[in-house]
């Protein structure tokens, strides 16, 4: 089954056969290609602001301990621990290891492919 396929499953659409033919029908292998890459995109917009949040986190828990590191307060420190802190956010987000990637990614899918069932343009129609 292809992401969109997968996308439809995972979110209990009824319809979802009825929507993929549809698509396919109408509008041809290429909407359903355009989907894809958008909810593609979407997950990674998804992860991209987990991973924000996560790195405001771990700033504020930093900011909560007290006295000074093992190292001192240098500036190179500090743009260590604040790139090792996005690089762990990063990795965070893509293992959606606080799950608020992927109820964003949930609650937004079906939105995009309504939006795409709605605005691609009849068959030969402008694109």
């Amino acid at each position: 089954m292809n992401s969109l396929g997968m996308a439809l499953a995972r979110f209990n659409l009824s319809n979802q056969n009825r929507i993929l033919n549809e698509i396919e029908k109408s509008y041809g292998v290429n909407a359903e290609k355009k989907v894809e890459k958008q909810l593609r995109r979407l997950r990674k917009a998804s992860q991209e602001f987990e991973a924000v949040l996560i790195t405001t986190l771990f700033k504020n828990f930093r900011k909560s301990l007290p006295g000074e590191s093992l190292f001192g307060k240098s500036f190179a420190m500090k743009i260590y621990r604040e790139m090792r802190d996005e690089k762990f956010a990063e990795e965070m987000a893509k293992r959606e290891e606080f799950g608020i990637a992927r109820l964003l990614y949930e609650n937004l899918a079906p939105a995009v492919i309504r939006a795409n069932l709605r605005y691609f343009p009849e068959k030969g129609g402008k694109t």
